[in-house]
C-alpha cells in the first residue's frame, strides 16, 4: 500500500518550479552551426557511442 507523505514534516524542501522550464529551453533551443561530418568520422562517433553504453552495463 501506498504511504501519504508529508514533506514538511520530512524537511524536503520544493524549489519555486515556475522559472525552470525557459532554462531547460535555452539549452535545447540555442542555435549552432550546422556540422558535416564525413562516414570515417560518423563510425568513430557510432563506434565511442556503443563503448560508452557497454561502459555503463560494466
Amino acid at each position: 500500500p501506498l504511504k501519504q507523505v508529508d514533506n514538511e514534516e520530512d524537511g524536503v524542501k520544493t524549489e519555486n518550479t515556475k522559472n525552470i522550464l525557459p532554462l531547460i529551453l535555452d539549452g535545447i533551443t540555442t542555435a549552432k552551426e550546422p556540422t558535416i561530418y564525413t562516414n570515417e568520422e560518423l563510425e568513430l562517433e557510432e563506434e565511442i557511442e556503443v563503448v560508452e553504453m557497454v561502459e555503463r552495463i560494466i
